[in-house]
């Protein structure tokens, strides 16, 4: 019983350790249009987002950004530090 105890808390730990931070900076390094004001950013750390809701959001390369989860685990917040405002993201790779 101890080892089933002791496999469920290594499993949990590891789990945990993986989840992702509540709020990351990164550079956009590369933007595409999916759609009509649906864009697909790649940051400067390799991870790429996809914008889930059309919007203007006029996002250039070289912008500094901060994602911020929001609600659960897919949707998370991108703000530009130069302008105001947020876009609805989720995490592609």
């Amino acid at each position: 019983m101890d080892k089933a105890i002791g496999w469920f808390a290594r499993e949990r730990d590891t789990g945990e350790a993986q989840a992702p931070a509540e709020t990351m900076s990164a550079t956009v390094s590369e933007l595409e249009f999916l759609k009509p004001q649906i864009l697909t950013i790649t940051l400067d750390n390799g991870q790429v987002w996809r914008q889930l809701y059309a919007s203007r959001y006029n996002l250039r390369t070289g912008d500094a950004v901060k994602i911020t989860r929001t609600m659960g685990r897919v949707q998370y917040r991108l703000e530009a530090e130069r302008f105001n405002g947020y876009i609805q993201v989720e995490r592609l790779r």
